[in-house]
């Protein structure tokens, strides 16, 4: 399901097989995986903004005082927890992570296809059989360290311990 309406990435047939087997592949990925965190952190947004607001017409419903308050704790718990599920699996920060990468890699790719900036075409660089440089070398260098950078970005987002860990941790013992 496509959020934006804008296609997958998809380059033609005839690119190097770096652009075709790797980086294609990849784009599409972090493209499709921003989709899929926009749908789940939106999903849960609108199920707490219309569980909440089920509650206060459930204590004013006419219902039955017991019948109220289960409803309205075991509503108050369903917020809970959808709220720690969207804290723990960082939907808005993994959507915007993966937008940024496949932006990069895109811009990467059509900076190259199209001999822009660092793509333009320099003697000093290695250069494909026919003898003309058409800069992919870079193109995969530039591509993988985007690729290394998000991977190690994600990592960070998943793995860094809580500011009170931290105290506990660097504290020497007497």
């Amino acid at each position: 399901m496509r959020i934006h309406g804008s296609p997958i990435f998809v380059c033609a047939d005839n690119e190097p097989e770096y652009v075709r087997d790797r980086l294609a592949p990849h784009i599409a990925w972090f493209e499709k995986a921003r989709d899929r965190c926009r749908i789940a952190e939106k999903v849960m947004q609108y199920l707490i903004i219309a569980i909440s607001a089920s509650i206060p017409v459930m204590n004013v419903a006419g219902i039955a005082t017991s019948t109220a308050q289960i409803l309205s704790a075991t509503s108050g718990a369903l917020i809970a927890i959808l709220a720690g599920i969207m804290q723990f699996e960082k939907y808005h920060d993994r959507r915007l992570l993966y937008k940024r990468t496949a932006t990069d890699l895109i811009q990467e790719y059509y900076n190259w296809r199209n001999h822009v900036g660092q793509y333009k075409p320099d003697p000093s660089r290695e250069v494909r059989g026919d003898g003309k440089d058409n800069g992919l070398a870079l193109l995969i260098e530039r591509c993988e360290g985007i690729i290394k950078d998000q991977t190690g970005e994600y990592i960070r987002y998943f793995s860094t311990p809580s500011p009170a860990l931290d105290k506990v941790n660097t504290k020497t013992p007497n």
